[in-house]
């Protein structure tokens, strides 16, 4: 196992280095309540219509699952009654100087404002899976705006391999995406009515492995293993208008990151407890233990009579909470979280809460 996961490092390595002279395009990642509930710990074990976005190993799933609708949004705000109502005053005040003072003190007590929404579809499980998202980030630096939007589209399939009491689940993906980014920071005060955007689109691809003894499961995946990317530069209404591809391109690259996570589950339809590790960028991890703790995300859930869950969790050494509900094919989840978005632990927290609602069968 230890070899393995030195290859696949050694892959992304190589990959990294092939890519080097590119700009890096960052990934675009769906916030949802029922993995920031654990922690963040959602790509190396996540399973049915996750797993279309994170380890495609666990696509080889006995049982499959079909998402009519998965839908997620986020918002990056402490989850206080007096910092919703003043949410509420940035959108709909039209005084400009108390906008201002409002964003400033977001940005002074919570690292910045923002949010982000995900909605998709699809089918995961007994060796497929095959679904599409759309996912869009936005959030603030002092009195300027960033948005990412990225809609994706994934096919992959996976493998299981029996050894006497060990089973190897081995999975492949790949993503054809259609991504729009600001192009650099909006001025918030003086954005115009369609501003610059770079467009393009991508193809990658993520691999991954899961290996399971009883309750007790390793596993890794490389996520993101992409050609390098065109983008034009335009305007908003340029993309809305389809007056595609933008010209101007500049030539990007994605940032390949493996993961890699031990996991248990225990129990049956009364009880069921779960709990899950893993690390973000195990190969900077493998290079220098010193990032390890802003790259950790662990977590644990608790479900009782297979409806109600109650989750808990470290996310780059902060906590997170987060409940859930199942019942029939409706599903509900809540969570409130803080993420690390500065160089160290510690550096530049910001906290967060996170809906999700999904159809599922």
């Amino acid at each position: 196992m230890k070899r393995t996961l030195l290859v696949i490092m050694i892959l992304f390595a190589a990959s990294t280095m092939l890519f080097a002279e590119t700009p890096i395009l960052p990934g675009v990642v769906a916030k949802d309540a029922k993995s920031m509930g654990i922690g963040g710990a959602s790509k190396v074990f996540a399973d049915r219509y996750q797993a279309l976005w994170g380890n495609p190993a666990a696509l080889a799933s006995e049982r499959g699952s079909l998402t009519f609708l998965d839908a997620s949004t986020w918002l990056y705000i402490k989850p206080t009654p007096d910092k919703i109502q003043d949410f509420q005053t940035i959108m709909d005040t039209n005084d400009d100087n108390e906008r201002i003072k409002l964003i400033n003190q977001f940005q002074a007590e919570n690292n910045g404002l923002g949010g982000g929404a995900a909605m998709g579809l699809g089918w995961a499980g007994k060796g497929f899976g095959l679904g599409m998202n759309i996912v869009a980030d936005t959030y603030t630096e002092g009195l300027k705006l960033k948005l990412m939007t990225q809609l994706n589209g994934v096919v992959g399939l996976a493998i299981p391999f029996h050894l006497g009491p060990v089973t190897i689940k081995a999975g492949l993906d790949g993503r054809i995406f259609f991504r729009t980014d600001s192009d650099g920071l909006w001025p918030i005060m003086s954005m115009d009515d369609s501003p610059d955007v770079i467009n393009g689109t991508g193809l990658a691809a993520d691999l991954g492995a899961i290996v399971e003894l009883g309750p007790f499961m390793v596993g890794a995946s490389v996520r993101d293993l992409g050609l390098e990317i065109d983008m034009g530069h335009g305007t908003i209404d340029d993309v809305g208008n389809m007056d595609l591809p933008l010209p101007y391109p500049t030539t990007y690259s994605l940032a390949p990151q493996v993961y890699a996570g031990a996991g248990a589950k225990f129990g049956g339809r009364i009880l069921a407890t779960s709990v899950f590790a893993e690390v973000s960028d195990a190969l900077a991890v493998f290079e220098d233990s010193d990032v390890l703790w802003t790259n950790l995300h662990a977590g644990a859930e608790v479900k009782l009579i297979s409806m109600i869950s109650v989750r808990a969790g470290l996310n780059q050494g902060y906590v997170s909470l987060g409940a859930g509900l199942d019942f029939l094919f409706l599903h509900a989840d809540v969570a409130m979280f803080t993420e690390e978005i500065g160089l160290y632990a510690g550096h530049r927290p910001r906290s967060g809460i996170a809906v999700q609602a999904s159809v599922r069968f």
